[in-house]
């Protein structure tokens, strides 16, 4: 019984958790198009004089910059994420203990900076296929 839950609580945090933070980051850029997009039609229903392209320059961020801003980000907890579970798998193994509680956490901290990092990238590589 016991595994079972251990084992439902590592797939959530794994696979449930980068799902659902992918989900939120494209939704809250979707939104941004969606209001850019309001403005730009209010502005043309309403004949005002204005160039959209420098309305849409002032009204939209460089998407480079926040792209590759994803992309530092997955690579950092990626990264650390990486080095934290190979240090204490190593300190694991060399003890030859059981998990302690520490161990454990650390471990689990490590999976899940390893998620937020495969999540920016899936974002990264995304928004880097859209914006093309």
């Amino acid at each position: 019984m016991y595994y079972i839950f251990d084992f439902l609580t590592v797939a959530s945090i794994c696979v449930v958790l980068p799902v659902l933070i992918v989900w939120l980051i494209m939704r809250k850029s979707m939104n941004e198009t969606n209001k850019l997009s309001q403005i730009i039609i209010t502005a043309m229903e309403k004949n005002i004089n204005i160039d959209i392209e420098s309305l849409t320059k002032l009204l939209h961020k460089s998407p480079k910059k926040n792209i590759t801003s994803k992309f530092l980000t997955g690579n950092i907890c990626s990264s650390v994420g990486i080095a934290i579970t190979i240090f204490f798998v190593i300190i694991y193994s060399a003890n030859d203990s059981n998990l302690n509680d520490l161990t454990g956490c650390l471990l689990l901290l490590g999976s899940i900076l390893i998620a937020l990092g495969i999540a920016f990238y899936i974002t990264y590589f995304v928004e880097k296929k859209s914006n093309n």
